[in-house]
């Protein structure tokens, strides 16, 4: 009888038991669109072989600092050759790495570039599309990120005044320094 954790590569619906709260990519995919076994995932060596000639190349100790820290979700382990491998979905993958290098050159903290990357790769799953989102979905993922956390704020400001906000404004300012602003019914939004 083949013991649970060197069982053979096959369906991903029986991942390597995970403590429940862990983000990992097989709690990500719906069942149903998972690929039927890991022969078209890809392996830790393979997903860092693709950025190591890059200029920005990723290793190993990165990766799994990354994955420990929830902002790349963890691989599936399974054993192989008498030794456990990770493996991951390589289109969501590497995407997801694509994208958190962005960020990262663009400014932004891991704490921020973890939720980004998170609603990147709900859209990415989604849309079942291994693509970058486009325009719209950024825009769209933004808009949710500031209206949760504004119902914090207006909580608050309820609390204290007794008013619930009815509009919120923002402002936008261009690379030529034209600006604009936008009011949006925040009872609406907030749905």
């Amino acid at each position: 009888m083949v013991s649970p954790e060197r069982a053979p590569m096959t369906a991903l619906a029986t991942p390597v038991a995970n403590p429940p709260d862990e983000y990992t990519w097989v709690d990500l995919i719906p069942p149903d669109d998972q690929e039927a076994d890991t022969a078209q995932w890809i392996t830790r060596e393979t997903l860092l072989a693709g950025f190591g000639n890059t200029l920005r190349p990723v290793n190993e100790r990165v990766l799994k600092s990354w994955e420990a820290k929830g902002i790349v979700p963890r691989p599936l382990v399974r054993w192989k050759d008498g030794r456990p491998h990770t493996w991951y979905p390589s289109g969501l993958a590497e995407s997801a790495i694509h994208t958190l290098l962005n960020l990262k050159e663009q400014g932004h903290s891991l704490a921020r570039v973890r939720l980004i990357l998170q609603d990147h790769i709900e859209i990415m799953i989604r849309s079942g599309k291994r693509k970058d989102p486009t325009a719209r979905d950024r825009w769209d993922a933004a808009l949710n990120r500031i209206a949760d956390e504004l119902a914090v704020f207006e909580d608050t400001y309820q609390d204290l005044t007794g008013h619930r906000l009815a509009h919120v404004t923002m402002k936008a300012t261009d690379d030529a320094g034209e600006s604009f602003t936008v009011k949006y019914p925040w009872p609406a939004w907030r749905r």
